[in-house]
């Protein structure tokens, strides 16, 4: 990556900390999309370095809750087939990863 486009992503992410989300949190909170997305990135994180990653998968919450999950920003991912390249969306469904887009 470019220096002037880490810059630039690193200027856009700096606008969600005024950006609120419509909802608030259980302490009737306005939430920042910067609040949202840290705490979403910090999951997708543990869970793809501790291998709960697949157990999620496996685990059926995919029958109960929506669960969306866009990739990129790793280097390499471990056993699951998704490519390091690209941004790709999937859907848990059936206890398997689905390619949305």
């Amino acid at each position: 990556m470019r220096p002037e486009e880490l810059l630039e992503i690193l200027q856009q992410a700096g606008k969600l900390k005024t950006t609120y989300r419509h909802c608030y949190t259980e302490n009737d909170r306005r939430e920042s999309t910067a609040d949202h997305s840290w705490r979403i990135a910090l999951m997708a994180m543990l869970l793809e370095e501790e291998g709960e990653f697949r157990d999620m998968i496996s685990s059926g919450i995919g029958n109960n809750v929506n669960v969306i999950i866009q990739t990129m920003g790793t280097r390499e991912w471990q056993d699951y087939d998704i490519s390091s390249d690209t941004a790709q969306t999937y859907k848990i469904e059936d206890g398997k990863l689905k390619l949305v887009r």
